[in-house]
């Protein structure tokens, strides 16, 4: 059964990423709680997960706000991701088999195939998926490390970059190129890519954080 408090972190988080909650927005504890039908102590144990995760920022005497994405911190968080997660697609390379690959490949080609109708929050969670898949085997524990705070910190800049269909859709075709790049055996060209995708990210969020 659900904790209380892994509910109310799922349901904040989920209306962040969906962009109900925009950066900067107050998240008043006791507005949640009636939102929510919860008590304090959930929803306080919520935020302070969030927080962790550089969704949500608590200030003292002032309360909790959804988290500013500055455009220093995108380049600077961007820029550390162009680097290392080239390095995780040559690395996880490796350790992915090919059924795992034409299993994720089939993930994309099915969201893709009516474009008009693609929810963007399932978008999202496909690719993040992939992200992880690099992350979690690319064999290095101190890049996976890495990797896993830069998307903990990433998840803002997922949310805003949803705000731009356009360029999800083409960040979901690149992945199944991507992909599709790897099965062929050219790792190197999939990593290019993986790196071409950070930018790319990091060029679609950068016109929205002017």
């Amino acid at each position: 059964m659900e904790l209380l408090a892994d509910k109310a972190y799922r349901l904040i988080k989920t209306q962040i990423l969906g962009g109900k909650f925009p950066p900067n927005t107050p998240l008043p504890e006791a507005e949640l709680q009636r939102s929510l039908e919860m008590g304090r102590t959930p929803i306080r144990e919520a935020l302070i997960r969030l927080q962790q995760e550089g969704l949500v920022q608590i200030v003292p005497r002032r309360g909790a706000f959804v988290q500013t994405l500055t455009l220093n911190d995108a380049r600077d968080l961007y820029h550390v991701r162009s680097i290392l997660e080239p390095e995780a697609v040559r690395l996880a390379s490796r350790h992915i088999s090919p059924g795992e690959l034409e299993a994720l490949a089939k993930e994309f080609r099915e969201l893709l195939a009516d474009e008009d109708a693609i929810d963007l929050e399932e978008l999202i969670q496909l690719d993040q998926k992939l992200h992880r898949l690099f992350l979690e085997r690319c064999g290095n524990p101190y890049l996976a490390e890495a990797l896993e705070r830069l998307h903990n910190h990433s998840q803002l800049a997922w949310a805003l970059s949803a705000q731009n269909r356009a360029e999800m859709l083409q960040a979901c075709k690149n992945h199944l190129a991507l992909i599709e790049s790897l099965q062929q055996g050219d790792v190197e060209k999939a990593a290019g890519m993986m790196r071409e995708h950070v930018l790319a990210m990091y060029r679609a969020i950068s016109t929205l954080t002017r």
